[in-house]
């Protein structure tokens, strides 16, 4: 981490204050390989989440015969199967896998507003924390295709090595 250093007014003690990242938590540098990986996870993350809620719910619903939620039936286990892909696909760093995620996502999403008695308002910082996942995917899937075409260098535990 980079400091600065400032020289106190009495002169004595230097002050070190860290200098600000340009990283954040939800939307990572994705200026290096190492970063646009980190992006791209994030995405897998918000796959694999929309896989295992929706794979219990609608096994629950497999089970007993009823919807869940007003939406979640058995047939949810095709999306589940689908956000598995699209898991697979980021792991795989698919370009097209992030931007059919986030499609995917989006007219999930849709469809439930449709159909639910219970409005949106419950699910929507759930729901906008995961768009804000799938979009750092496409972010980090699209820097990981650009990094690589401009020949950009492996970043591993801080050293640089050429890309093979």
């Amino acid at each position: 981490m980079r400091c600065l250093h400032i020289i106190s007014l009495s002169g004595n003690l230097p002050i070190s204050m860290a200098a600000p990242s340009t990283s954040y938590a939800f939307w990572p540098d994705v200026s290096t390989i190492d970063g646009a990986r980190r992006a791209t996870r994030q995405g897998i993350a918000a796959a694999l989440v929309s896989v295992g809620i929706t794979a219990l719910f609608a096994l629950y619903a497999l089970t007993t015969g009823e919807a869940v939620l007003d939406f979640i039936s058995a047939w949810s286990l095709v999306d589940v199967a689908i956000f598995g892909l699209i898991a697979y696909g980021l792991h795989r760093e698919w370009r097209a896998a992030a931007v059919g995620g986030l499609a995917f996502f989006l007219i999930e999403k849709i469809d439930q507003m449709h159909r639910s008695s219970m409005g949106s308002v419950g699910g929507a910082g759930v729901a906008t924390l995961m768009i804000l996942c799938y979009i750092s995917a496409i972010r980090g899937t699209f820097a990981l295709h650009r990094l690589r075409q401009g020949g950009a260098s492996e970043v591993v535990s801080g050293e640089r090595q050429p890309t093979q």
